[in-house]
């Protein structure tokens, strides 16, 4: 397998969330080829700081604040300081960082495509196409994405498919203790792409006898949904609010479904978590969600933003014990066969393939 000797790896942020979940799992696959790897980040002291530096990687702060070119050159000079190969975006919205720290020194820049492609241009702005566009290569975790990119612009040969991974002996099924309905769990930060609104209006047309919602997470819509909530009538025994978490296979264990309710994804890592616990997963339809979970058989997919198909996905699952336990156990046989550690050091080998000269 071809890895760089030595690579930098530009990140937005180390928080709690998808895509620094799935940078931890490529600087831990890079450094078990035996790369020299630093991250520099804009952020400083969040979650993934630690477990980076565990993996024997190099984790630095750049400073969110501050003038931008003043950042790049900060970026640019660690770069060739550290003598990489490769300079690699975490963040869509890192991808010009990457592009100006790789074109000033001798180095080969890979920009990242965490989304669909289409609303990550849309939400950055005058930034937006040049982040699609300028990276010499774009690792894209959805089909969906790479559909996208072709379509906004970027030619073929310029775009890799490295899809998520999950830990599937962190995340694996777990006994479960019945609770006499659906234990459903929801999780995501609480903004406007999650439609978190469509969740809570499906629930409100479910008995509450048969299904209780955990929703994990945080964001700016939290008063606001919890003011729907209540509009609705879903109270305490329906609906549970637990904010940011860590213990996620603690979570996954108590559940017996999980919910995603997304106007647009790329590849969500909590679809993929779940899917390796062998929780049968009700998703709307978008996005790389669309390309792991098969209708029927390892998960139910329904449109995006009806909350009656929702609603009607979720008590077919809270009536029939046995479809939970079918889809629940091909959502884990699909991970362990396409979503393992093993599958991304292939896709990164073949990435890196392409990208050094």
């Amino acid at each position: 397998m071809a890895f760089p000797a030595r690579i930098t790896v530009i990140a937005g942020t180390l928080g709690l969330g998808g895509a620094e979940r799935q940078l931890y799992h490529q600087v831990r696959a890079l450094r078990a080829r035996g790369a020299d790897v630093q991250v520099l980040c804009l952020t400083k002291g969040e979650f993934w700081e630690e477990p980076l530096r565990e993996t024997g990687a190099d984790v630095r702060s750049v400073g969110r604040v501050g003038i931008k070119a003043v950042r790049a050159l900060r970026i640019a000079c660690a770069v060739r300081r550290h003598g990489s190969q490769v300079v690699q975006s975490a963040h869509f919205y890192t991808n010009l960082y990457a592009v100006f720290a790789a074109r000033t020194g001798a180095a080969r820049e890979i920009g990242a495509v965490r989304a669909d492609a289409t609303s990550e241009v849309a939400a950055n702005g005058v930034f937006g196409k040049p982040s699609l566009r300028w990276p010499r290569m774009l690792a894209v975790n959805s089909r969906r994405g790479l559909r996208n990119a072709v379509e906004l612009g970027v030619p073929e040969d310029r775009l890799a498919y490295v899809p998520n991974c999950v830990d599937t002996d962190a995340y694996r099924p777990r006994p479960k203790a019945a609770s006499g309905r659906l234990e459903v769990l929801a999780v995501g930060r609480l903004v406007e792409q999650k439609r978190f609104d469509v969740l809570l209006r499906a629930l409100a047309r479910l008995p509450e006898a048969a299904v209780r919602c955990t929703i994990v997470g945080r964001g700016p819509l939290r008063r606001r949904l919890e003011g729907l909530a209540g509009k609705l009538g879903l109270g305490p025994q329906a609906l549970m609010w637990l904010g940011e978490r860590t213990d996620m296979p603690a979570l996954y264990a108590a559940a017996d479904a999980l919910a995603l309710s997304s106007d647009w994804e790329g590849t969500p890592n909590v679809v993929l978590e779940a899917m390796a616990c062998g929780l049968p997963v009700v998703a709307t339809a978008v996005g790389g969600t669309a390309a792991r979970i098969r209708d029927g058989v390892n998960g139910l997919l329904v449109p995006a933003g009806d909350p009656a198909a929702l609603a009607d996905a979720l008590h077919n699952l809270a009536r029939a014990p046995a479809l939970r336990r079918r889809l629940g156990a091909a959502a884990r046989a699909h991970v362990e066969e396409s979503c393992s550690p093993s599958r991304l050091m292939e896709a990164l080998a073949a990435l890196y393939a392409r990208v050094l000269p």
